[in-house]
């Protein structure tokens, strides 16, 4: 009976032994991933942010006042006449 019981209690000694050193093993590996995450989030929040402005940009550079500006400085604008290479053609006959 005193054997078994040794044999017992050194059993549940090196189960708690391992127990603890596992638990150790995985808080650190949590601990670790938590600030893999931490990073990666405010790297994405910084993303975000970038992506915000660079679409306000786009939305600004892409409006109908800019483009018309930005075309009237380079030399383009409404033209009423009709340029052609050659005699116009006659669409109906009488």
């Amino acid at each position: 009976m005193k054997k078994t019981f040794k044999i017992l209690f050194l059993v549940l000694i090196i189960f708690s032994v391992v127990s603890q050193i596992f638990n150790i093993w995985l808080v650190n590996s949590v601990d670790a991933q938590s600030i893999a995450a931490s990073r990666l989030q405010s790297k994405i929040e910084r993303l975000r942010e970038q992506n915000s402005i660079i679409e306000t940009e786009v939305w600004q550079y892409a409006s109908y006042s800019n483009v018309a500006s930005r075309a009237a400085t380079l030399g383009f604008g409404n033209k009423k006449d009709f340029i052609t290479l050659g005699a116009p053609q006659k669409l109906a006959i009488r």
